[in-house]
């Protein structure tokens, strides 16, 4: 009988909740994109920050492996959040809205 590859530990191995990982993954992507497009701060208003990233631009911040228009996130934003500082401010923020 063949003997079986060992399988490589998953988040689940260690008691850790998978989403964390697509979590920081989504929120690297966010920071990537902002770096990218060389945004200026501080970014005053959700509409402001809606302007940076084009209608129909989908990204993953579900564990069930749903894919949402980042406008969406964006869209929940308050206006008490704002100004936002830096590229990695956006991204905090913007996965506070994120279903686990």
């Amino acid at each position: 009988m063949a003997e079986q590859p060992s399988k490589n530990p998953v988040f689940e191995d260690y008691g850790i909740d998978p989403a964390i990982s697509e979590i920081q993954n989504f929120k690297a992507e966010i920071v990537f994109e902002l770096k990218k497009a060389k945004v200026p701060f501080p970014i005053k208003s959700r509409e402001q920050l809606l302007a940076v990233f084009p209608k129909g631009r989908f990204m993953q911040c579900s564990m069930k492996g749903q894919k949402i228009d980042l406008n969406d996130y964006i869209s929940k934003m308050k206006a008490d959040e704002f100004p936002i500082v830096s590229a990695g401010d956006v991204a905090d923020k913007v996965v506070s809205s994120c279903s686990l």
